[in-house]
């Protein structure tokens, strides 16, 4: 069975190294399954922090990737307090699609 993942992602530079970087490490953890991963969704924080847009993308996200099949969200935390906007995130990502991890 083919696990499918969605990665949504900030920049140019993510969408090329996401997928191998997935990919590299499933095979470090000897993952048997095998991976499906559809170009990343590329949105800059400034406009997927705002109301509605996560939820948006997630959810284009989740139809882009099927069942079985999970997301990943990357963004930079330059300016932000990772401790603080990853939970907030998954808060909104999940009100969208808890189905999916």
């Amino acid at each position: 069975m083919e696990v499918g993942l969605a990665c949504i992602v900030e920049g140019h530079g993510e969408c090329k190294a996401v997928p191998v970087l997935v990919r590299r490490i499933a095979a470090q953890l000897d993952l048997a399954l095998p991976m499906r991963i559809p170009p990343p969704l590329r949105v800059p924080k400034s406009r997927l922090l705002k109301p509605g847009e996560l939820e948006r993308t997630v959810e284009l996200a989740a139809r882009k990737v099927g069942r079985p099949g999970a997301i990943l969200i990357l963004l930079d935390s330059e300016q932000d307090c990772p401790a603080e906007l990853g939970p907030t995130i998954l808060k909104r990502a999940v009100a969208v699609r808890g189905d999916l991890p």
